[in-house]
């Protein structure tokens, strides 16, 4: 299972930040994104943060007016039951969480707003953690350090 993609999106459905593993042209990358951040936006409190598109499982959580949705390739994805594709998509889900605790303490309490004007700060913090699709990094401190070296 590998991380194919992480895109946030705002409550209106716009793209807010994207980082793909793979180059994904322009006019993918729009409809991909316009598509899942809509499927996102529209499901209910009560329905899984887990679902397939395509080729995708897609795994998301919503926080505060940012959606942070990460793609993953579904070749050995199960959800049928305790598996270890169930225990990945869990631990995706889990990943979702650092992340957003990481940029937290990046920015003191992330916001909307942050993301847009720090783009080139919030990719040095996902290249960090992501490294060709895979999850290199969760200690913050670790990640925080390393970011911090290039400022």
């Amino acid at each position: 299972m590998s991380i194919e993609f992480l895109i946030l999106v705002n409550k209106q459905g716009q793209t807010r930040f994207s980082h793909y593993k793979a180059y994904v042209s322009s006019e993918s990358r729009i409809s991909l994104e316009g598509v899942i951040g809509r499927k996102c936006i529209r499901r209910s409190a009560t329905e899984s943060s887990v679902f397939e598109y395509n080729t995708y499982t897609i795994v998301y959580r919503q926080y505060a007016s940012l959606f942070f949705i990460v793609g993953v390739s579904t070749a050995s994805s199960d959800l049928s039951g305790v598996s270890s594709g169930s225990v990945n998509l869990l631990s995706i889900y889990e990943f979702i969480h650092c992340v957003v605790e990481t940029l937290n303490e990046y920015f003191e309490d992330v916001c909307e707003i942050d993301v847009l004007f720090n783009l080139e700060k919030v990719h040095f913090v996902i290249d960090e953690m992501i490294s060709n699709g895979a999850v290199g990094e969760t200690n913050r401190q670790h990640v925080l350090c390393a970011v911090g070296m290039t400022e």
